[in-house]
């Protein structure tokens, strides 16, 4: 390869070795790949948070939902999922938390005949399910969470020495893999759910942080911070809540600028013995 590039004559006969060798998108002038660069939307079907990102969810990149516990992130997801079958479009949720709710899911409109689920027994497993699901085009790929995947080489070891350094290696290589098989030309949109830790000893700045490194940040081309603002009350009942979405990073044409937020109003599932699944 190396050989044909230094023969060719021309900066066309270049780009046509590179396409050759590697793909359509190797190389080629930027007017002739605009629009596979311009990044469809999956519709959420929540009205104001569709407003807010210029349409839904981003195809050929990553999205991370991150927040405190309860604030809505699991059921943003699962709303987009609905949304995207509705479409005619295929989705998989990756449990990785183990926290599946089959009967919230169909409350946010999740078809579950059509709903792929996986799972994962360890981080390795639960990212290469991901990566195929993304070669083979599934619309919608989200994994539930990625502060909860564990290597397998830290399931082996006594709970006391357990770290997050093998975690965080697994998940930049789980990344890198992703991201190769996104891109221009490719159809899958990735939602990537993640946690909040407290900032311990932080003094000055923010009291909170987002685990497994920074290759998460640097990678996810939106970011969305999620948390819950106030309760919704009937009477002295809590029938609902208000949460607050708010991009942190946009990289995606079309979506409102850094800092921009909407709140969205989220009623919980009741049954006659009391509530079901979560959000």
């Amino acid at each position: 390869m190396a050989r044909r590039r230094s023969q060719a004559k021309s900066v066309a006969e270049l780009i046509e070795a590179y396409q050759r060798q590697y793909g359509r998108f190797a190389l080629d002038y930027a007017s002739n790949m605009e629009e596979a660069y311009r990044h469809e939307k999956i519709p959420t079907g929540i009205e104001r948070l569709d407003y807010l990102l210029g349409g839904g969810i981003p195809r050929g990149v990553f999205t991370e939902l991150y927040g405190t516990p309860g604030g809505g992130k699991t059921y943003i997801s699962l709303r987009a999922i609905a949304a995207c079958q509705r479409a005619g479009g295929q989705a998989a949720y990756i449990d990785i938390e183990r926290t599946y709710s089959p009967a919230f899911a169909v409350y946010c409109g999740v078809n579950p005949k059509e709903l792929l689920l996986s799972s994962p027994t360890d981080g390795e497993e639960a990212l290469d399910i991901a990566v195929d699901l993304v070669r083979y085009g599934v619309d919608l790929v989200v994994l539930d969470s990625v502060a909860a995947l564990v290597s397998g080489e830290d399931l082996e070891k006594q709970v006391e020495v357990g770290g997050y350094a093998p975690s965080v290696r697994l998940l930049n290589v789980g990344l890198a893999k992703l991201r190769a098989s996104l891109g221009p030309g490719r159809p899958s949109a990735v939602i990537l759910v993640n946690q909040v830790r407290e900032n311990i000893g932080v003094m000055y700045g923010p009291r909170t942080t987002t685990p497994m490194g920074w290759r998460l940040k640097h990678d996810s081309a939106l970011i969305l911070e999620v948390r819950r603002t106030e309760w919704i009350k009937k009477g002295d009942t809590r029938v609902g809540q208000v949460s607050m979405v708010r991009i942190e990073k946009t990289k995606v044409d079309g979506t409102l600028p850094v800092g921009s937020e909407v709140s969205i109003d989220i009623s919980f599932p009741t049954v006659e013995n009391g509530s079901v699944g979560g959000y």
